[in-house]
């Protein structure tokens, strides 16, 4: 940390575990957190009601939360088509491994999590974009 204030590294961690908090606050089973993979790392592997899902965690200290900031500020504006690509190889390939497991039914997808960081009064706040535009099969 530099004079007080968290590094990239830190507010990323920080995001990562709000999200997963908020998660398991909706009831969904964390399987694993950065998961390495062929095609990349996935931030939060869970099951939401034995469905797969792969969330992509983006970060951001701002002055107000994140309803309140336009598309273009807030923190998932970094998850374009490229990440939305690699995000979904990577989870492909995860629900192959993971499909052998009696545990995942069905179809998986990938959410993005924007989680703001309120430079002001410290809070967190979290929104959930769901199934972002990516469906895999699971095979079992």
């Amino acid at each position: 940390m530099v004079r007080g204030r968290p590094s990239p590294r830190e507010i990323g961690a920080l995001g990562e575990q709000t999200a997963q908090r908020h998660l398991r606050s909706l009831g969904w089973r964390i399987l694993g957190r950065n998961v390495l993979t062929s095609a990349g790392e996935v931030d939060l592997v869970a099951l939401d009601a034995g469905e797969l899902v792969c969330v992509e965690v983006k970060t951001a200290r701002m002055a107000h939360g994140v309803r309140h900031q336009p598309t273009q500020f807030r923190p998932g504006r970094h998850f374009d088509a490229r990440r939305l690509g690699r995000q979904q190889r990577a989870s492909a390939e995860l629900a192959r491994q993971l499909g052998r497991a009696s545990t995942v039914r069905g179809e998986g997808r990938v959410d993005l999590l924007e989680v703001v960081l309120d430079r002001e009064t410290g809070r967190a706040e979290c929104l959930h974009h769901r199934n972002m535009g990516s469906t895999f099969r699971v095979r079992g």
